[in-house]
């Protein structure tokens, strides 16, 4: 509300104009992004760009009184930013993920192991969710994976729970059950305790298919348990949004 009606209006009393766009990002740490934009701040000293972080994001406030100035920056920071931009109008994650998934016509499931659920809630926490989100199981020991997905006792012993091979097999098996169109699979070590050298406390993997593709990622957040978690969500969400992107993209 502040800055859609008073803003706009203390700046009628000042009479000064004032353009501002504001961006959620996501893919980089606020120092990554602050050296990869720094060509683009230092070729528009008219315009102020500020960076907020947020858990797992950054709010980008573009602001300037030059109206040419502020079109040629904000033109040129959505070219830079396109892989990272998750919105212009505030919306979380989960929202823009939920929205893509409405436009493709896609269906969604998830297996959690070390998120416990908190993937799946913050998908069914956007309004709408009802028309995409298909089914969520938390199959946090190995017995509920083999029983629930189907994951092989083989795999297990060979590999661990905390592994590319088993997340993969989560999604095969979300696959099997319900037939949707995306499947996201997630196993880790969220601590405090249960790590190894090989294996540290924040190490994740995850699966993600969309229809017959797989891709899969290892990544280590830091933090407590809860963070590690949160984070987890978070950069799974995030890349999913880039490869719906990418996807419905392709077929436009």
């Amino acid at each position: 509300m502040f800055r859609a009606q008073v803003l706009p209006f203390l700046r009628k009393l000042s009479g000064e104009d004032e353009f501002v766009n504001e961006f959620i990002a996501m893919g980089k740490g606020e120092s990554e992004f602050e050296e990869y934009l720094g060509g683009l701040y230092r070729s528009h000293p008219e315009v102020n760009f500020a960076s907020y972080p947020e858990e797992g994001q950054i709010r980008f406030v573009l602001r300037s009184k030059d109206a040419r100035a502020h079109r040629e920056a904000l033109s040129e920071f959505r070219e830079l930013m396109r892989d990272y931009i998750i919105s212009e109008e505030g919306e979380s994650i989960e929202g823009a993920v939920v929205a893509l998934l409405k436009a493709g016509g896609l269906r969604v499931s998830v297996a959690e192991s070390c998120t416990g659920g908190m993937l799946a809630s913050m998908l069914v926490n956007v309004p709408g969710a009802s028309a995409v989100f298909e089914e969520g199981f938390v199959t946090y020991s190995d017995g509920a994976k083999m029983k629930y997905l189907g994951v092989r006792e083989g795999t297990l012993a060979e590999y661990g729970a905390v592994s590319e091979a088993i997340v993969l097999e989560m999604i095969a098996g979300l696959r099997r059950l319900n037939g949707a169109e995306v499947r996201i699979a997630v196993s880790g070590i969220a601590g405090p305790g249960g790590g190894t050298p090989e294996k540290p406390v924040g190490l994740v993997h995850y699966a993600i298919g969309i229809e017959d593709d797989a891709f899969s990622e290892a990544k280590t957040f830091k933090g407590n348990r809860e963070q590690i978690r949160r984070k987890t969500c978070l950069w799974v969400l995030y890349r999913l949004h880039s490869l719906l992107k990418e996807r419905l993209g392709s077929k436009t």
